[in-house]
């Protein structure tokens, strides 16, 4: 299945969405992240579809959402390694130049539940402004 092309499937409950994705490999990772987790969660119980490590012409963003937002959950090495925090400069200028809006966090801001919930409902608010907009 093309990530681009990904629909919710219709008359699945969110019970069974969640099970479907938890045995989906097309929605698991190795290296994802606790934050990346607790966040997929949260966006989840707030009825927002996103795909997750969505990838943009070799860059794999760890949030899509539905129109043209990108979220990224980073970890300390993003601060402290000058090459990370380099290469995050240049993926966010791609992304940019090619019409996305690009949303960073750290993974201390997601990693109790209730503060990944304020961040899924900032970013939930947002997308409804982005696309009334659009």
């Amino acid at each position: 299945m093309n990530q681009a092309s990904f629909r919710e499937p219709k008359g699945v409950k969110k019970k069974q969405l969640k099970e479907l994705r938890q045995k989906s490999a097309f929605f698991q990772k190795t290296s994802e992240s606790h934050a990346e987790a607790k966040l997929a969660v949260a966006l989840d119980n707030l009825g927002v579809s996103f795909v997750q490590q969505y990838r943009v012409n070799g860059y794999r963003v760890d949030f899509y959402i539905a129109p043209r937002l990108v979220v990224e959950v980073d970890g300390a090495i993003h601060i402290l390694d000058v090459e990370t925090a380099e290469k995050d400069k240049k993926k966010d200028t791609f992304l940019k130049e090619r019409g996305f809006i690009v949303h960073r966090y750290r993974d201390f801001q997601v990693r109790k539940p209730w503060q990944a919930e304020e961040i899924a409902k900032k970013i939930k608010a947002f997308r409804q402004k982005i696309t009334a907009a659009a």
